[in-house]
């Protein structure tokens, strides 16, 4: 775990850098807070990891178009979190938003797409099974 602590340290750092000198709306910001979210993640730190996907989206939809592969890899770091929370149905809309994104722009045989629907196809189950 020491790992994930000094890397959250690294982009905390870079995040601190990158406030004073690139417009707060640029793509570098979506990316700094996607990985510091991943870091807090893998610590098990839930609440702070969803705060900083939900600012990595905030900054996409400003910065990106609302179809970009990317806005998809942040949806399915959420739904993760709302399923470990065992909240499937809020995880399957995230999933779904990923799984429509990554289905337009990628080729059929990519390998997110199976990735995707597997993560689908698991929250489906559980909630079935509630």
């Amino acid at each position: 775990m020491g790992n994930f602590s000094s890397a959250l340290k690294m982009f905390e750092k870079t995040l601190e850098i990158n406030l004073a000198r690139l417009p707060h709306d640029h793509f570098e910001f979506v990316v700094l807070f996607n990985n510091i979210g991943l870091m807090h993640f893998n610590l098990e730190h839930y609440g702070n990891a969803l705060e900083n996907y939900n600012r990595a989206v905030e900054i996409c939809f400003k910065s990106l178009p609302k179809d970009h592969n990317y806005l998809a890899q942040i949806y399915d770091n959420i739904g993760l979190i709302y399923k470990m929370a065992d909240d499937e149905e809020t995880a399957i809309q995230y999933f779904e938003k990923s799984f429509e994104i990554r289905s337009k722009n990628l080729p059929s045989n990519h390998p997110s797409i199976p990735i995707i629907r597997c993560m689908l196809d698991e929250a489906r189950k559980k909630l079935e099974k509630k």
